[in-house]
């Protein structure tokens, strides 16, 4: 993570992305007894397609995918949209 988040940062300067929160997660009150998490996080992007062209490209490919993969031991990503 010490990595990842900068390399993230740098890759999406310009783009409409909001980091609504980052947290620790303090424990799981529903769901597998087994998974364990470290922490949680949710972004907003500006539009689906914000999101693939930051992931698809072959600067996050190259220099911050890496750092997720060394990082991570397992990860969760959801799309989500807003409730009108």
């Amino acid at each position: 993570n010490e990595r990842y988040r900068p390399a993230f940062r740098r890759l999406a300067v310009g783009k409409p992305l909001v980091r609504m929160f980052s947290v620790l997660v303090l424990a799981s009150l529903v769901g597998s007894p087994s998974e364990r998490w470290d922490e949680a996080a949710i972004n907003e992007y500006g539009d689906f397609a914000t999101f693939r062209s930051i992931v698809d490209s072959e600067t996050y490919q190259r220099e911050v995918a890496p750092h997720r993969h060394a990082a991570l031991e397992d990860f969760r990503l959801i799309a989500l949209a807003k409730a009108a």
